[in-house]
């Protein structure tokens, strides 16, 4: 299966991202802040699961930061705090029950070109 970043201040969310994403067979790493998921960039991540309002970088300046240097890297955003403030990806409102984001995760992986990192320079 794919493997997924997911970021997310929110301890119970990530809990619940990181089993259901587990049980359908995917490889997972979950970070609290928007600074750790950076830290993980690059990596042979097939999916970004980020939530916006988070501390140290919040996932707004994530995603442009994504969208910079991986433009290919599908991207979900899980939120509680409204509009994705027109942020490229998929954005699911929380609280978001499994189907949602099981159909989400499905179509952006279906949906994700080959990944091509961007030249340094």
């Amino acid at each position: 299966m794919a493997r997924i970043l997911v970021a997310d201040d929110e301890v119970a969310v990530r809990f619940a991202l990181v089993e259901l994403l587990e049980a359908q067979g995917h490889d997972v790493l979950s970070v609290g802040q928007g600074q750790e998921a950076l830290d993980q960039l690059p990596g042979d991540f097939d999916l970004l699961i980020t939530d916006l309002a988070m501390p140290i970088l919040d996932g707004g300046r994530l995603l442009d930061i994504v969208a910079a240097r991986w433009p290919h890297l599908p991207v979900i955003i899980v939120t509680g705090a409204g509009a994705a403030g027109g942020r490229a990806g998929t954005v699911i409102a929380k609280p978001f029950g499994p189907e949602e984001l099981t159909a989400a995760v499905a179509a952006a992986l279906a949906a994700a070109p080959p990944l091509q990192p961007v030249p340094a320079g």
